[in-house]
C-alpha cells in the first residue's frame, strides 16, 4: 500500500516540521511498515518514542538520506 506524501494538504517534503512520523517516512522512502520500523529501530537516525509513537528528526534523516549511498553498501536494516 502506497503512503500519499501529502497530508491534509500539506506536502510531506516541504513542510518545516522539525520531525518526522513513521507514516511520513514510509511515505518518503516508498517502502512498507515493517521496513520503516526497522530503520527507526536501527538507529541509522535519531528518534525518539513520544507517547507511544516515534518521532524521527527531520536533520538526522535527511542526512542519513543525502549519505546512504555513500557510507556502505551493507543494507542498513539486514541481520546480517
Amino acid at each position: 500500500m502506497s503512503v500519499p506524501l501529502v497530508k491534509n494538504g500539506v506536502n510531506l517534503l516541504t513542510n518545516n516540521n522539525r520531525v518526522y512520523t513513521v507514516e511520513e517516512i514510509q511515505a518518503i522512502l516508498g517502502v512498507s511498515k515493517n521496513t520503516t520500523y526497522a530503520l527507526v529501530k536501527s538507529g541509522v537516525f535519531h528518534s525518539v518514542k513520544v507517547g507511544g509513537q516515534y518521532r524521527i528528526s527531520k536533520k538526522s534523516f535527511d542526512e542519513w538520506l543525502d549519505n546512504i549511498g555513500i557510507a556502505s553498501d551493507v543494507c542498513q536494516v539486514c541481520d546480517e
